[in-house]
């Protein structure tokens, strides 16, 4: 599962509970996309 706060917020309950999901499912694989020139802003 692939997911990606670098362009969309997602909360930390969501995230949480992507992983119960993936784990209730048997999945191993959770990468988060953290970081991302459209993420990131100067000011």
């Amino acid at each position: 599962l692939l997911v990606d706060p670098a362009r969309h917020f997602i909360p930390k309950s969501a995230l949480l509970r992507f992983i119960d999901a993936m784990a209730l499912h048997k999945l191993n694989s959770l990468q988060i996309h953290l970081t991302d020139d459209q993420g990131w802003r100067k000011v």
